[in-house]
């Protein structure tokens, strides 16, 4: 004896096809999402070997000496990089363009797109200058500052999105909905989740319009889409730019991290033109003698306040005259 099932399943309607199919296109869209990500996070990264190069060969200070400002120093950097990142993403716009990818140049969502994509550069690019007094060779900071990138870009994305579909579990929910407001102060999220929430909001509206009587289509531009992410990125870029100014000024390091002239500094008279000099300087405190440039107790310490710290200067006066 025996059971036969026989089993004639109904077919898909229209619906279920479109909602299966609207599942493939979003999948698809994330995974453009990555590679955007992933490319993107070297172009910056790029503009960090110029300023290491600078930085350690001393032509930046070169530069300083030469009477240039600090803010007109990263003004024009700024101004060359930005230039030079929107070429790139013009390259990118004319392959989306050619393959006709209607999820992120389709007529609703092409300005998104473009906006998302140069506030990205516009952002991140004055993050890079902060911290290229962390590496003092250029293929090493290349290297870390891409993988970093790439690292923080694809992580707060790819785990945002994953816990969004995790609608069953309320504490997830509620980590997610930290988590997307926490990341915010990421460059890296809010360009990539950007991307991701401009993908889906396209197929949604299609399928939305087909079969939901009344429906009004969303604008990416919505607050709860991708407008936040274009509003945090635009604020960063200011904050990350003053940021590298107040850096180059040394606005946030300490005076107890430095190393301080000892109180108790003498300097030793060991060579009589040395000593005779300084007494000069000292005795002619109106410069009668007409010195075109003066510089009195110099004092050059290496070190660092908790270590060991040599001096190589103590004290030491000179007055250069006209024609020396």
């Amino acid at each position: 004896y025996g059971i036969t099932a026989i089993n004639h399943p109904l077919p898909q309607i229209q619906v279920e096809i479109n909602s299966d199919t609207v599942e493939d296109v979003i999948t698809s869209d994330l995974i453009t999402v990555v590679c955007i990500i992933f490319a993107l996070a070297f172009i910056p990264a790029s503009f960090l070997v110029f300023l290491i190069d600078e930085h350690s060969t001393k032509s930046k200070h070169l530069q300083f000496i030469s009477g240039v400002k600090g803010i007109t120093y990263w003004s024009a950097n700024f101004l060359w990089d930005l230039i030079n990142y929107c070429v790139s993403i013009g390259c990118f716009i004319i392959i989306f363009v050619a393959f006709n990818i209607e999820s992120f140049v389709s007529q609703t969502n092409f300005v998104c797109f473009v906006l998302l994509l140069f506030l990205y550069g516009f952002a991140l690019i004055p993050l890079m200058y902060s911290i290229n007094y962390l590496f003092q060779t250029s293929s090493t900071g290349f290297v870390v500052v891409s993988s970093l990138n790439i690292f923080i870009g694809l992580m707060t994305t790819i785990s945002t999105v994953i816990l969004q579909t995790l609608t069953n579990e309320p504490d997830l929910i509620n980590a997610n909905n930290l988590l997307t407001k926490l990341f915010l102060i990421f460059p890296h999220y809010c360009f990539g989740r950007g991307l991701f929430d401009l993908s889906t909001n396209y197929p949604t509206n299609i399928i939305s319009l087909r079969y939901i009587p009344g429906y009004v289509p969303k604008s990416p531009l919505q607050f709860d889409i991708v407008d936040r992410n274009i509003i945090c990125l635009s604020i960063e870029g200011f904050v990350f730019f003053i940021f590298a100014i107040f850096v180059q000024y040394r606005f946030f390091i300490s005076d107890c991290i430095c190393v301080r002239t000892p109180k108790n500094l003498i300097s030793s008279n060991k060579d009589e033109d040395v000593a005779a000099e300084r007494q000069r300087i000292y005795t002619d405190h109106n410069n009668i003698k007409g010195d075109v440039l003066r510089i009195i107790d110099l004092v050059k310490i290496y070190g660092w306040r908790f270590g060991k710290k040599i001096t190589a200067v103590k004290k030491t006066c000179i007055g250069v005259r006209p024609g020396e």
